[in-house]
């Protein structure tokens, strides 16, 4: 552009030649494309480490997933719930019929420390599959299902050794607490379990301990094996129970519940589902249980697998 220049009391025009217009305009576009770079690099970066923090998620929640197996392989479960689980009050243990609520409950049922009379000679074995793990946007929260085939059983002091397949799934919420990844409710769907040599679709599951020498109990701190819900029992303990993102209310107040709670062969879950999760059977098709996740900003935007009919 033209430039003013004065001398003395006279003004002139400076009129630049064209290979300094040519230089001025290859330094301001050198200078465009240097921020231009630079934002491009910026933005390259922040995506290099969103995917970078995605996966070392991932890699956390498979690795706590892994950690669940081998506590539970050393019939450590009191361990697992003290090393790896949420110190949330709305934690969750559920199985095919219903599931406990808070730690304490958790730990009764669950995570009792095992001891030697009741370990011995004993083996839960379990391997974790098929791995879908979602991490939530905020990442706050995370979700993941799995397949784990496993075998169990006990050779009693006394008596003919016991041994059975369990073919289950795994449908999990995580939290992130003071930066680190949690279980926060943990879903186990038995397929089908049945004895070694034996009819497959004898339905079982895992729990505690391994089974007691007498087949008509479970080992200590282990669910009832093949139980559903008690005919007729309302679904809701106390009147009202909070689901993951869902609230539903019993009209009776869950009186009928209780007077149902401790009966023979029955789980003294803190909820029960109105609709169990069917495993393998005869008549029976295939379906998408649990669901894998999918992608999500935060929590209240999805599902949890502790939810009725998730």
């Amino acid at each position: 552009m033209p430039k003013i220049v004065t001398n003395g009391n006279r003004a002139s025009l400076l009129v630049p030649n064209r290979r300094q217009g040519r230089l001025v305009s290859l330094w301001l576009l050198s200078l465009l494309a240097a921020f231009g770079l630079l934002g491009l690099t910026a933005c390259k970066n922040s995506e290099a480490e969103k995917a970078a923090l995605r996966a070392a998620d991932i890699a956390d929640c498979n690795r706590l997933m892994s950690l669940h197996a081998w506590y539970h392989a050393a019939m450590q479960n009191d361990v697992e719930l003290e090393k790896i689980w949420s110190k949330r009050p709305d934690v969750i243990w559920a199985q095919q019929s219903g599931y406990w609520k808070g730690m304490d409950h958790i730990r009764q049922y669950y995570g009792q420390k095992a001891t030697a009379d009741t370990t011995t000679g004993g083996y839960v074995w379990h391997t974790i599959t098929s791995g879908v793990v979602e991490i939530a946007a905020d990442r706050q929260t995370a979700k993941g299902v799995w397949y784990t085939p496993g075998l169990g059983g006990k050779i009693p002091n006394e008596g003919k050794p016991n041994a059975g397949w369990m073919w289950e799934k795994y449908g999990v919420d995580f939290v992130r607490e003071d930066g680190q990844w949690k279980v926060w409710h943990m879903k186990v769907y038995t397929d089908w379990a049945a004895p070694l040599g034996g009819t497959i679709g004898d339905q079982g599951g895992m729990g505690g301990p391994p089974p007691s020498d007498n087949k008509k109990g479970s080992g200590k701190g282990a669910p009832p094996q093949g139980q559903g819900a008690p005919q007729g029992a309302p679904q809701i303990q106390g009147g009202k129970e909070k689901i993951g993102t869902g609230e539903v209310t019993a009209a009776n107040g869950g009186q009928q519940q209780q007077q149902q709670q401790g009966a023979p062969g029955q789980p003294n879950w803190d909820y029960y589902y109105k609709t169990p999760y069917q495993g393998w059977a005869k008549g029976v098709s295939p379906r998408l249980v649990p669901r894998p996740p999918e992608p999500y900003k935060t929590f209240s935007e999805t599902w949890s697998y502790a939810d009725e009919n998730e």
